[in-house]
Formats: structure tokens, sequence, C-alpha cells
């Protein structure tokens, strides 16, 4: 079949770290399913306040996981890759008992080293931070960066290798444990179409299978577009705001 009736909610978990082909398969899903189909990525929570708030209030302990309403949340989307919700795979399959599990994947060293590039590209906006919305998603992606990667994952120099290279093995052994090998598929987005499409049951799109933000610009890409996207306005405004208040302190500097 070519696109099925979508549902109402999830029908493939993405359980992958973020850099293993994400925004790919992302695409990907919503070409197969078509319908102006949706997939949840972490730019859904760049721009939704009230998921920002959910997931930070996961991340910092203010509310549990069972007392998260993952079918509101997540309503209207045909499925969830990256991160937050590859860190709650076990909470969505529970959620969601019919939904498949994709594990996108890639060889341990390439995965780092593209990671590397995520944590220096995303440092390089670090000054913007101040501005709403990023002031409170900044806090909020380095509380999970820590929850996934653990405490020690980022020195002075960057991220370790071993303890991020670890964290990523261990997230990929506990999908492969706690999820029925018939319920899994664990796939490099380098294998295109085929094995995904018959693991969805899904007929091959006659056009190319997706290849976003690859290469070593890829992860600067996404930062910068991020921020413009969502600061520019807002950017904007503070600027008008300290212009202003420029010209009214310099008004009074003159009068004195």
């Amino acid at each position: 079949m070519s696109h099925q009736t979508l549902s109402s909610y999830p029908q493939v978990i993405v359980a992958g770290m973020p850099r293993t082909g994400t925004e790919s398969i992302k695409q990907a899903l919503e070409i197969l399913y078509g319908n102006d189909a949706s997939a949840y990525h972490m730019t859904e929570v760049l721009n939704r306040p009230k998921h920002l708030e959910i997931w930070s209030d996961l991340a910092f302990g203010r509310r549990q996981v069972d007392q998260v309403d993952w079918k509101q949340l997540l309503k209207g989307y045909i499925a969830t890759t990256d991160l937050p919700c590859a860190f709650y795979f076990k909470e969505l399959t529970e959620a969601f008992p019919d939904a498949k599990v994709v594990l996108t994947v890639r060889e341990e060293s390439e995965w780092f080293e593209s990671y590397c590039r995520l944590v220096v590209a995303t440092h390089r906006f670090r000054s913007l931070r101040f501005l709403p919305p990023l002031n409170r998603f900044w806090p909020y992606a380095a509380k999970l960066n820590q929850i996934v990667f653990g405490d020690n994952a980022l020195n002075e120099s960057g991220p370790v290798r071993e303890v991020v290279i670890d964290a990523y093995r261990r997230h990929n052994e506990r999908v492969c444990q706690l999820i029925a090998p018939d319920r899994l598929l664990e796939f490099n987005v380098r294998q295109g179409w085929r094995p995904l499409c018959e693991f969805l049951e899904l007929d091959i799109p006659e056009s190319d299978f997706p290849h976003s933000n690859v290469g070593t610009s890829g992860p600067s890409k996404i930062i910068s577009k991020a921020v413009f996207q969502l600061s520019s306005s807002r950017a904007l405004i503070v600027f008008g705001i300290v212009f202003v208040l420029s010209m009214i302190l310099l008004s009074i500097t003159m009068r004195a």
C-alpha cells in the first residue's frame, strides 16, 4: 500500500540518538505517510512553549514520566524522532503499543565526530541565549544532555569521547533489550528506502531517500536556522527597546 490512513497518534517511534539521521528519517516518514503527515522532532520543542514546559518539567524533576499525558502531547504526529522522545522510547512504546520502533544507528566514531560538531555549533550561539524562547530552551537542552550522556560528558575541551560513546552504546543496547525483535528495525539511513518500507509495509517511493544535514556543516545549519527563526523578531524588539532607552538616556544627559 502507498499511504496509510493517518492515525491521530504516532505509528513509528524512532529511538535513535541525535546525529544518526533523525532529520532524514523524519522527512522520509512524512513522505511515506503523506497527507500532510508530521513527525515529532526537537524542533517541535523549540517552537511550542507548552511542549518545552512539559519536557523541562521532566528534565528538572518537576514532573514524573507517569504524569505525562503522552497521547495529548503527541496527538497529530505520525511518528517521533530525535531527542527528547528517543530518550523516553520505553514510555512511548507503552503509551502507543501498536507503534513500530526504528533504531537509527551510525558507526560510533563517525557519530561522535558529528555529535562534537553539533556541540560546537550550539556554543557559537551562546551570546543569544538571553533571548526568549532560547532563555528557556538553553537550560533545558543542557540538562537533557547531562541526563542522556552523564555528568562527565563535557569538559573544558568539549565532549569526552569515551563517556559519550559509552552512553550512545548503552542507549542502543537498551533499545534492543527492551523492544521485541518483531517490533524493531535497526536502520542506517544510508540503506535507503527498502528496509524501512518493508518493515513498515509501505510502498517504496519513486523519489530519492532524503539525506538532510549531512557533512560537516550540517549541525551549524540546524542551529543557525533554529536561532534565526526563533530569535530574529525578538532580537529586533530587544534592539528597538535598547535603542529607545539609549536615546532617552542621551536626551537626559544632554539636558543635565
